[in-house]
């Protein structure tokens, strides 16, 4: 059973921001600067990413296992490693970051007795949204679905955002995308869910580059509380596969329920 961390509640991660006066020691590695900051909402699309430490670092510390970068809507971005000078690490991704999408960029947690690497470091930041004006497309389908919740995502590698909806129907609850083609949005696959889901989220869980999904249920029937959580993969051949669903524990004055979440590389 693969585990995963969701911290629930949490509307932004609070980055505890490292003294820069730290002894120049092995064991006091800490970070001084990052670029972009952490919560920017205005990055440009074609920026790179910076970590400057309080001393110098091995570049045999930081590579593609090492230092990475996530879209929310774009999976895993590809990039190069560079070292400006000997204690900053930069992140220049082979592609601009999408419009509007939410950035995690992860400093994996390490055994080297290094301050901060052995603890691993994380921060989140937007890319700018565009300007000028669109013209926008209504596309309508029917699923059939009673709506509880939807997200858009970009599903199929053909740069085109595509949409996971989850909703109820005579049968029992659902989740299902829709994959853009041809200027229509076509239904593709449909998994069967333990109960209602609101709300959902999209994110790589299994580092393979496709997107993944985290349900919270809140209860078979309406008014009734059964706090549970459920993560659903989508394969490469573009179907959904449940792959597990657990519940939440109980909180001091009975069950939690759960009403949002963060999905991140927490530890």
């Amino acid at each position: 059973m693969r585990k995963y961390l969701i911290q629930l509640f949490l509307l932004s991660i609070s980055i505890p921001f490292l003294n820069a006066h730290a002894q120049a020691s092995l064991d006091s590695l800490e970070i001084i600067a990052l670029s972009p900051k952490p919560n920017q909402v205005d990055v440009a699309p074609n920026a790179s990413i910076s970590i400057t430490f309080n001393q110098s670092v091995a570049s045999i510390d930081f590579d593609e296992n090492t230092f990475f970068v996530y879209g929310e809507h774009t999976g895993r971005l590809a990039g190069n490693l560079s070292r400006p000078n000997n204690s900053t690490v930069v992140f220049k991704p082979n592609e601009p970051f999408a419009i509007n999408d939410r950035m995690t960029a992860i400093l994996v947690r390490r055994d080297l007795n290094l301050g901060v690497l052995t603890k691993g470091f994380i921060w989140e930041f937007e890319v700018a949204p565009s300007s000028g004006s669109l013209d926008f497309q209504r596309i309508s389908f029917s699923t059939g679905f009673r709506f509880t919740s939807v997200v858009a995502a970009e599903l199929t590698g053909d740069e085109y955002m595509d949409i996971c909806y989850a909703g109820i129907t005579d049968a029992g609850s659902f989740l299902e995308t829709a994959f853009y083609q041809n200027g229509q949005f076509i239904p593709r696959s449909r998994v069967a869910l333990p109960d209602r889901v609101r709300p959902l989220y999209t994110a790589d869980l299994n580092a393979d580059g496709l997107s993944d999904f985290v349900l919270l249920h809140r209860g078979a029937e309406k008014y009734t509380i059964e706090p549970r959580i459920s993560i659903c993969h989508l394969l490469p051949n573009g179907n959904l596969s449940l792959e597990e669903t657990f519940t939440i524990g109980d909180a001091l004055l009975g069950f939690a329920e759960p009403r949002g979440a963060v999905v991140n590389d927490l530890n």
